[in-house]
């Protein structure tokens, strides 16, 4: 019976012997561990430059026309135009879709129409039908002789410029036949693009903050010039009328000429309040301001001369006054359409 119990506890201790002895010792395991994170480290530090081990991925190109259909609305005194038009895309990646992820940069866009998406020989197309409302900052310098830029600007509205780029469709680019707008004439139609950069991340945790974004952007211009001088200048009607008033008052006796001044005053001021409101606010001196400046002058010269040949007529020297009046308007009639060739043809 002893001797049972004895083999036992042999057998016991030596199974807790070969357990011991099979174990892993505690610095070998920390040992595994710490060369398994440093594995893990440099594995993670190497998926963080991939400029390293592959080449960075070029910016996808897109392909981009505009055909103008037509003008609907031309509004110069609030800086908007209406256009209605046919834009198209053509691109290889099929991880985008440049026709819904496109924007109007200097506007609003009021309808789009998807007309079609296809995809022939390996390259995408996609064509819209688009009405978009435009802002512009008008030159109003020359109005009404002026010349007149509407732009239509394009951007992607996530990709930056080192992801996608927008390549003009010139060739294809075009206005339509039947495009027509009153007193305007269509001098020529331009596309372009070109990497507008702004100066913000737009708060993108992407990037560091105090870096720029660029984006592409593709600008597409139709130009238009007022059709002719004589059409232009029907707005001047009332203005040469009182200025034509203002040399006759020379050819009427003093003391029947004061009433005739004052109304081509009061024509002059409703003259030019009439064409300002066919312009925005620019803040500079346009050429109807100055045809209206220099009509105001000949008024103002009339009227003083009038008060003053009233002067002598009522000092019986009618033959003074007569003199003046004559001398008067033999200086001031040349000088005034001198002064007009100059202002139009500057």
């Amino acid at each position: 019976m002893v001797s049972l119990k004895t083999g036992r506890w042999a057998c016991l201790v030596v199974a807790m012997g070969l357990a011991v002895a099979m174990a892993p010792l505690p610095l070998a395991c920390a040992a595994k561990d710490a060369a398994a994170q440093r594995d893990s480290k440099t594995k993670s530090k190497l998926s963080d430059l991939p400029s390293q081990t592959r080449p960075a991925k070029p910016p996808i190109r897109v392909s981009v026309g505009v055909h103008v259909l037509r003008l609907v609305n031309l509004d110069i005194p609030n800086n908007k135009f209406t256009l209605d038009f046919w834009i198209w895309f053509r691109w290889t990646d099929d991880s985008v879709k440049p026709y819904e992820s496109f924007e109007l940069i200097n506007g609003s866009i009021d309808s789009r129409r998807v007309e079609r998406v296809d995809k022939v020989d390996g390259v995408n197309y996609a064509c819209l039908r688009v009405q978009a409302t435009c802002t512009s900052a008008w030159n109003v310098a020359r109005f009404p002789l002026c010349s007149q830029a509407l732009r239509v600007e394009l951007e992607d509205d996530d990709l930056e410029s080192s992801e996608l780029i927008y390549v003009p469709d010139s060739d294809n680019c075009a206005v339509d036949d039947d495009f027509h707008v009153p007193g305007w004439v269509r001098e020529g139609f331009s596309a372009d693009s070109l990497t507008h950069v702004y100066s913000t991340t737009y708060g993108d945790p992407r990037h560091p903050v105090g870096t720029k974004t660029p984006f592409s952007r593709a600008v597409f211009s139709l130009q238009l010039r007022r059709a002719d001088v004589f059409h232009s200048f029907k707005v001047f009607s009332g203005l040469y009328l009182a200025a034509l008033v203002a040399f006759t008052v020379f050819f009427v006796k003093p003391d029947h000429r004061l009433a005739l001044t004052v109304g081509a005053i009061f024509a002059v001021v409703a003259s030019h309040t009439v064409i300002s409101s066919y312009l925005p606010d620019a803040g500079v001196l346009t050429l109807a301001d100055k045809l209206h400046l220099a009509a105001a002058g000949v008024v103002l010269v009339s009227l003083f001369e009038t008060a003053y040949s009233l002067h002598l007529f009522h000092r019986n020297r009618e033959a003074d006054s007569k003199r003046l009046d004559r001398m008067t308007f033999w200086i001031t009639a040349p000088v005034y359409l001198i002064a007009n060739v100059w202002l139009i043809m500057r």
